[in-house]
């Protein structure tokens, strides 16, 4: 599954639920050209930066800037799409920074997220599955937005769907969230009742769009944002589903949907329902105000 079916780039901070206006600010100009790479052009050893090192590996993990040494130029791989190198390195970093008690690098979630990506572009499923269950020390957000997006290329559709409702507990109003379980219900079937699911994932995020204060004063994130939710809400009429049938069906409890795990499917049922009565009183008060 391609990482952005629907060309969408949720990265909002976390001040778009704004109460009180902020100043604009002032835009600066800076002069500013990027030095231009030859295309296709291959570096060798003699033309990488100065941290691409030829000294033992273990021995560099253990000085005191090594780990740092080594993330970048494991990074630097990652940008010129050596990604075989840069897995074997970050799988390197990760083996000497978990067993020898000498070394000073106590969290590894940063790696292995470069690694799940390094053995997503290789193909490398097995390594890309060991990484995913991994356990992590730190349970950060967006880890469960990576694996949400990857375990569907290993064809774990359950374990990805129970992360991203890990997360939408978490942040509700995160409308990409819903628009990624609506995706992942797509990818993995197109029997109708996966239609409905997917429609009602979608139909929440537009609502979470539509409804929500965004902060738009800055002209490009309203331009981004328009241009997001056109294109969510043109994937929603292209499903072609009834949320109304997902809700029949869980009330009573037919089979199908095997690929995810019931009590998700729960979570997401009372999700929307709640939501829905919710809307519906608002509206009814507005109603009576109205009279």
């Amino acid at each position: 599954m391609a990482d952005d079916d629907l060309g969408l780039a949720f990265d909002f901070d976390d001040d778009v639920f704004l109460d009180t206006e902020k100043k604009k600010p002032e835009p600066q100009i800076i002069n500013y050209s990027a030095k231009q790479e030859t295309e296709g052009a291959s570096l060798t050893q003699s033309h990488d930066p100065w941290f691409h090192s030829t000294k033992d590996f273990e021995a560099l993990m253990l000085e005191h800037h090594g780990p740092n040494q080594i993330k970048n130029a494991i990074e630097h791989d990652y940008l010129y799409k050596r990604y075989d190198v840069a897995l074997e390195k970050a799988l390197a970093y990760i083996r000497v920074a978990e067993t020898n008690t000498a070394c000073k690098i106590t969290n590894t979630r940063e790696m292995s997220e470069i690694a799940v990506h390094c053995a997503a572009r290789t193909g490398r499923f097995d390594i890309l599955e060991d990484m995913l269950d991994r356990k992590q020390t730190t349970q950060e957000l967006g880890s469960l937005l990576l694996k949400g997006r990857m375990y569907p290329l290993c064809g774990r559709w359950a374990d990805a769907m129970k992360v991203l409702v890990e997360y939408n507990k978490n942040r509700k109003l995160d409308y990409a969230v819903w628009v990624r379980m609506s995706q992942l219900v797509m990818d993995a079937g197109k029997e109708d009742i996966k239609r409905d699911l997917a429609q009602l994932c979608i139909n929440r995020a537009i609502h979470i769009m539509t409804s929500c204060r965004w902060n738009q004063s800055i002209e490009f994130a309203r331009v981004r944002f328009e241009k997001e939710k056109e294109a969510v809400q043109a994937a929603g009429r292209s499903i072609n589903g009834d949320p109304t049938q997902f809700m029949k069906w869980m009330e009573q409890n037919q089979p199908g949907l095997e690929e995810f795990r019931r009590e998700d499917l729960e979570w997401i049922y009372r999700e929307y329902t709640q939501k829905q009565e919710e809307q519906e009183e608002e509206e009814g008060i507005g109603a009576v105000r109205d009279l």
